[in-house]
């Protein structure tokens, strides 16, 4: 019997697979881990999310600062 799609999904949800290495996933464990000791609960996707939204701001910033420099010499883009 097929599994009945959860209504709960968003439309606008796209769902992404990422492959890590041995190291990376040793690093993530590490940080749950600590997560732990401290007494909070993380989950690989809750870290995985916020690292993932501190690498967007990051390169936002950096744009920005393209930008600004691109703007002082006169170039266009």
């Amino acid at each position: 019997m097929p599994r009945k799609k959860e209504e709960t999904k968003s439309k606008d949800t796209v769902f992404a697979s990422i492959k890590l290495t041995k190291e990376e996933y040793g690093k993530l464990e590490e940080m749950k881990k600590e997560a732990e000791k401290k007494g909070i609960r993380l989950t690989f996707k809750d870290i995985i999310n916020k690292a993932f939204q501190k690498g967007i701001e990051l390169a936002e910033k950096e744009i920005e600062e393209i930008k600004k420099e691109r703007k002082k010499s006169g170039k266009k883009n």
